[in-house]
């Protein structure tokens, strides 16, 4: 796991789940997130349930990039 090589793993917490079963529950505040989903209709759950709950300044590092046309989620 990369982030105990080179990170504080101890300040991260790791939620294991379905998306629809986790993401409602969900409420603590996010400093930084990192999405690993592969379908849009995930990436668009995530950021339905998480954005609200981003604080200022957040980091958000996604795996992909996900072209819809014209705008890029």
């Amino acid at each position: 796991m990369n982030v105990s090589k080179y990170g504080q793993i101890a300040c991260c917490r790791f939620v294991e789940g379905w998306f629809e079963d986790t993401l409602p529950k969900f409420k603590e505040p996010i400093s930084v997130i990192y999405l690993d989903v592969d379908l849009a209709s995930s990436t668009r759950m995530c950021l339905k349930y998480l954005y609200p709950l981003l604080e200022p300044g957040v980091f958000y590092f996604p795996k992909t990039v996900i072209f819809l046309g014209n705008r890029c989620l």
